[in-house]
């Protein structure tokens, strides 16, 4: 017998009863600051993160700007640069991201705020102007030349010095090799073409989802046949490059009294001259994808933040002026190729570099983003040459 219409109501609203309504499972990063603990949801809403860090730190109701950002825990004591909040969203594919549904298996991300010293600093000024530094006069070591480089890099996190022409034709010619050789090389060659030394370093051709690059460092690097007529060409910018990023870390040694303590030589060849394959210092002759440019998609990046983590970082103006870097002193965002000319090239500060000033200079974080709205005039796709200058593994800091 058929139950009444009355009785299958009763029964449809006992099971509803008994139902529990279960969010979807939200994605985000397990979080700990002093003693408290949180699951932040990524893309991390700023104001949410702002309150808990303010909150493990005894400090709720205070303003966001009394934050300057964060940084792992610890990592302030050797001068690594604070990030802003909305950086957080670059931990989305770590071992401490997943599902809130799988917290117990999440790795705990330890982080600290940076205090801001004026709470001003949220209303952001135009960055001051800095004029380029001739690379000439760093060259003949004239201390006004080495206090404009460290007082721009102090400043605004970055500097430009002014090269010979040279250096400019070299880097020129470099991009018009880094667009044959991603246009011309084979399948073969990409996949192959590749040297691995000490673990993960290498030589040779890589790619990643925004780009396709040439990785050189010093030594005897194999060439594929179809590349040896760029050979050349790559060598004389690397040449050009590591000239004016040894005459600035070399300035900037001499301005913080630390050339004796750490001879640049030393730095850059270890204590014992060890011999090895390749050198510390690398290269890149970047060609970003068509996805990179004024039609890219908002939000998403054709090189994600970042700080290098070497002595000092050297580029010359890239094809596209597009590379976004926040002052580590006010965390207001820059765009430094906007401000340069053919002649002057960018330089600022690696990790390495922060820590042996004892965090007097930071590491800029920067990047690359997907969207460049200043292309005006640009074809093709993006090329630059970004120069690192490593200490060597076994030196002693």
């Amino acid at each position: 017998q058929r139950p009444s219409a009355s009785t299958r109501m009763q029964v449809a609203c006992a099971l509803l009863s008994r139902l529990r309504l279960v969010s979807p499972p939200k994605h985000g990063v397990q979080l700990r600051c002093g003693a408290r603990t949180t699951f932040m949801p990524l893309p991390v809403d700023t104001k949410i993160f702002a309150d808990f860090l303010l909150g493990a730190c005894g400090q709720t109701g205070l303003p966001m700007n009394a934050l300057k950002g964060f940084v792992l825990a610890g990592e302030g004591d050797f001068g690594m640069p604070p990030a802003p909040l909305e950086m957080l969203n670059s931990f989305r594919n770590c071992p401490c991201a997943g599902l809130d549904s799988d917290i117990g298996a999440l790795d705990i991300l330890e982080v600290e705020p940076v205090w801001a010293k004026d709470a001003s600093l949220a209303m952001l000024s135009p960055p001051r102007s800095f004029p380029a530094v001739p690379l000439s006069d760093l060259r003949a070591r004239k201390e006004t030349a080495i206090s404009a480089l460290v007082m721009a890099l102090e400043e605004q996190g970055w500097a430009s010095i002014a090269v010979e022409t040279d250096k400019v034709q070299a880097m020129q010619a470099s991009f018009e090799a880094t667009r044959r050789l991603v246009t011309n090389m084979g399948k073969d060659d990409r996949s192959s073409w590749k040297t691995k030394f000490d673990g993960a370093r290498y030589v040779g051709f890589a790619t990643d989802a925004g780009r396709e690059w040439l990785q050189m460092r010093t030594g005897d690097m194999t060439w594929p046949s179809t590349v040896v007529p760029l050979k050349e060409t790559f060598e004389l910018a690397f040449q050009a490059a590591d000239d004016v990023a040894r005459q600035a870390c070399a300035a900037v040694l001499q301005h913080y009294k630390l050339s004796e303590s750490n001879p640049l030589e030393v730095l850059l060849d270890g204590p014992q001259r060890k011999e090895s394959a390749f050198g510390a210092s690398v290269m890149r002759f970047l060609a970003y994808r068509g996805t990179t440019g004024p039609n890219g998609r908002e939000g998403s990046w054709g090189s994600s933040p970042h700080a290098d983590m070497g002595l000092v970082t050297v580029s010359s103006p890239s094809t596209m002026p597009a590379l976004e870097l926040w002052n580590p002193k006010t965390l207001q965002r820059q765009t430094p190729e906007s401000y340069l000319k053919e002649h002057e090239w960018l330089v600022f500060a690696g990790e390495t570099l922060g820590f042996l000033t004892g965090g007097a200079l930071l590491a800029p974080i920067h990047g690359v983003p997907a969207k460049v709205e200043n292309a005006d005039g640009c074809t093709g796709r993006r090329c630059s040459a970004p120069f690192f200058l490593r200490a060597a593994p076994e030196a002693k800091l």
